[in-house]
């Protein structure tokens, strides 16, 4: 029992519904392979009137081991379980590797799991009653709060100094990114708060792009940021509160009135603007130019900033009544019947809605059929081709049988689901083993009988392996050093036996441990590999035809034909945004997951041209992917919250560049199509529309500027003008994240296909009403560099 417990802490978490599901898996998983063993040999027993040769049974299993792959997690089939390799390897322990009776050796390998598996159950209870439990710090949702309410302090507090302060922006935003990825896996997030969620990270990162772009000028400065700038700091203080407030589980104190301090706001915008139309009576202030396109930006910053308080708000204002809910619920007392009934009915509802299920979860065709059987094949042939010549050649020499099952150990230990993780981790991997496996024998050689020593040896090694884990270059090599040599050191002095078989019985393990870890290593590597970078491609496809398939149908109003009223539209857009945004973070996720081992698999099989030939370009064009997902999501989030207000005069004023809008929509359609090919095939067909996208590109920008400098020209020169002006900036920032979008699109499309603006299109200069010359920017127009002193 001293031994159990630093071996089993390396892979122990201090937490009681973890070890809950640990201890259920491993009992699960040993029980069903075990049982699955024992039937084999009882049915060989019967058909050979006696055991049946161990080397037939290993072949006999072949159709179980076939089947029990089909639960690996590569297969992506309802059976599809996390422990399902471990699963595989103990089935041939009860026809291959027992001693003398496989009843009687199973039945003391079920008590040994259950005796480790509850020594680790119980550790975290007692820590729990004792109240010694570490906190596991905020869930995703709550670090998605503080990482929100830190990243919005910083932006609004360089609101004006922003390019003084890259680096730290920038890093913050790395830091956010993150963060929204990692809830990008949370499941049980409510609908309505997925919602509110998804918003805040496309306006967070709308106000990131728009302030990183450049310095507001002196005059923005002075009539905008400078009598707005309270009532912005206002609002700041007033997000990271309810933010962090809420995070902290106290809702309904983190009440800031922030939706007066939003009203506030938007009211003093209105003023400024009547002041900034007076000061433009003679078409200056101060006697200097107004320029357009800063106070477009600025309007767009602006707006992106109510929207995040108001998104704020309704967030506190859900948790607010789902604490209601939660305090009501407690108060209705609920009988055991009643509960016992609920979790019947949970549990029979939970087995029926798995029996429904398809054999294999989202297939897509015959070619991806063949992709997900191409690992459980490829595991359960060599898994059964190993374990059946080790049978084999232990029936000569009987007392190698027990060390040759730590060479099939490492097909479970070691399963590496693609080539370039072989390459990085297996490598790792295989370094790990052999040190530890060295310094195992060593131990053994210096003390063959202190039990002691081995016991203090094992608490050393379990510390440093837990610190070197930490090491992301280690990590692995760290993790399988422990276990390494638990199996080599402490697993050869369990049995009585002179100290020369003592040593003798770890240098076979260890020479079976290592001999094991290669061949995993070159199976992965050379059988069937399964590649990430292949994996990239997809997921990177994936990225790209989700954005077209979500955005273009909301800019020519496809989605308006399915739905009468208004509030029903609202409410499928709402429904569309959330599916939008919780894929694209998904897919976001899937590819930083792949970027390691696609660059490893690059390097090592480019050579061989084993790898996509598009796999290098798309590795590295993983930011302007990533730059149309974030645009896209700001673009469709900006239409959601002008749709209340797209009516009267505020849809009239779209109207006439609507022509362009949906012919760039189009456009982007017949570009994705061809991105696509490009992904799959590795070339593209040229075809004479191939400039297309392009030119619409140029004439949304330009219909989206002229949209832009009316707005403006409005706020310059009509101080009686009719509507709300918060109406006004989110017409504003809408056709501004347009222009974010078309052009990241076109950076996407020039990345990947290697094509270019059209000369006759880039030669030519549009200038404004007030002749200011402009050139193409990320954001619209800014002024060309000629005119800037």
């Amino acid at each position: 029992m001293l031994i159990i417990g630093p071996c089993m802490s390396i892979a122990w978490k201090n937490d009681v519904i973890t070890m809950s599901v640990v201890f259920l898996s491993c009992l699960w998983i040993f029980t069903v392979a075990l049982a699955v063993g024992l039937l084999v040999y009882y049915l060989g027993y019967i058909g050979s009137d006696g055991p049946m040769n161990r080397g037939w049974s290993c072949f006999a299993m072949l159709p179980f081991t076939l089947l029990l792959s089909l639960g690996l997690p590569e297969a992506n089939t309802k059976f599809s379980f996390p422990g399902q390799a471990m699963m595989m390897v103990f089935a041939y322990y009860p026809i291959a590797f027992y001693m003398s009776d496989p009843y009687q050796e199973s039945k003391a390998m079920i008590i040994l799991v259950i005796f480790i598996c509850g020594v680790a159950f119980v550790q975290p209870i007692v820590w729990k009653l004792l109240h010694l439990t570490p906190s596991k710090g905020p869930n995703p949702i709550d670090a998605f709060l503080y990482a929100s309410a830190d990243f919005f302090d910083i932006l609004t507090g360089y609101f004006n100094s922003a390019d003084e302060h890259v680096d730290v922006i920038r890093s913050a935003g790395g830091q956010y990114n993150n963060v929204c990825i990692n809830i990008a896996s949370v499941k049980n997030i409510p609908p309505a708060v997925s919602e509110v969620v998804w918003n805040i990270a496309g306006e967070m990162f709308a106000l990131y792009k728009c302030l990183t772009e450049d310095r507001f000028d002196r005059m923005t400065q002075g009539m905008l940021w400078d009598p707005l700038a309270s009532n912005i700091l206002d609002i700041r203080s007033a997000v990271g509160r309810v933010l962090r407030k809420t995070a902290d589980g106290d809702p309904s104190a983190a009440d800031a009135d922030i939706q007066n301090k939003i009203a506030a706001a938007v009211k003093r915008a209105g003023e400024v603007s009547n002041k900034l139309s007076y000061s433009h009576a003679d078409g200056t202030a101060d006697g200097e130019q107004f320029d357009r396109a800063q106070i477009t930006r600025f309007y767009y910053a602006f707006e992106s900033i109510l929207s995040l308080a108001a998104l704020t708000e309704k967030y506190r204002q859900l948790k607010v009544e789902e604490n209601a809910e939660v305090k009501a619920k407690k108060g209705k007392e609920v009988s055991f019947t009643n509960k016992f009934i609920t979790i019947v009915k949970a549990i029979g509802n939970g087995i029926i809605t798995w029996l429904k299920r398809p054999l294999f979860n989202d297939l897509k065709g015959f070619s991806d059929l063949l992709s997900r059987l191409r690992i459980p094949l490829r595991t359960a042939l060599t898994m059964n081709i190993l374990i059946t010549l080790l049978t084999i050649w232990g029936d000569h020499r009987p007392t190698l049988r027990l060390h040759a099952f730590w060479a099939v150990i490492p097909q479970y230990v070691l399963y590496l689901p693609t080539a370039g993780a072989s390459l990085l981790k297996g490598t790792r991997r295989i370094v790990g083993t052999i040190c530890a496996g060295l310094l195992a024998v060593l131990c053994l050689y210096l003390h063959p009988t202190s039990k002691a020593a081995f016991f203090v040896e094992n608490l050393l090694l379990v510390i440093g392996a837990k610190v070197l884990m930490t090491c992301k270059a280690i990590g692995y090599a760290a993790y399988v050093a422990q276990f390494t040599w638990v199996v080599v050191g402490w697993g050869s002095t369990l049995m009585p036996m002179t100290q020369s078989e003592q040593f003798m019985t770890a240098l076979w393990r260890f020479v079976f441990t290592v001999c094991g870890v290669l061949l995993v290593f070159l199976i992965s590597c050379l059988i069937f590999p399964n590649f990430a970078a292949a994996r990239l491609n997809e997921a990177s496809k994936d990225s790209i035809m989700l954005v077209a398939d979500c955005v273009t149908p909301l800019l020519i109003g496809q989605w308006k034909k399915d739905y009468e009223a208004d509030d029903e539209l609202q409410a499928a857009l709402i429904d569309k945004w959330e599916h939008f945004g919780q894929e694209a973070f998904n897919l976001m996720a899937l590819r930083i997951n792949q970027m390691d081992d696609a660059a490893a698999e690059i390097v090592g099989y480019g050579t061989f041209h084993l790898v996509p030939s598009a796999s290098k370009l798309i590795r590295t064009k993983q930011r302007e992917i990533s730059d149309v997902q974030r645009s896209g999501l700001v673009l469709f989030s900006s239409c959601l919250v002008l749709h209340p207000h797209y009516k009267g005069q505020f849809r009239e004023r779209v109207i006439p560049f609507m022509d362009r809008i949906i012919s760039f929509s189009e456009s982007v359609r017949s570009s994705s199509a061809r991105i696509s090919q490009m992904m799959e095939s590795g070339a593209a067909e040229s075809t004479a529309d191939d400039d297309n996208l392009h030119v619409e590109v140029q004439r949304c920008l330009e219909a989206m500027h002229d949209l832009q400098n009316d707005i403006v020209e409005d706020f310059l020169t009509n101080s009686d003008r009719v509507g709300d002006a918060y109406a006004y900036m989110t017409l504003l920032h809408a056709a501004y994240a347009l222009c974010d979008f078309a052009t990241s699109w076109e950076q996407l499309e020039n990345a990947l296909l290697g094509e270019r603006v059209p000369c006759e299109l880039t030669s030519e200069s549009v200038p404004l009403p007030n002749d200011i010359p402009l050139t193409s920017t990320l954001r619209g127009r800014t002024p060309s560099a000629s005119r800037v002193s």
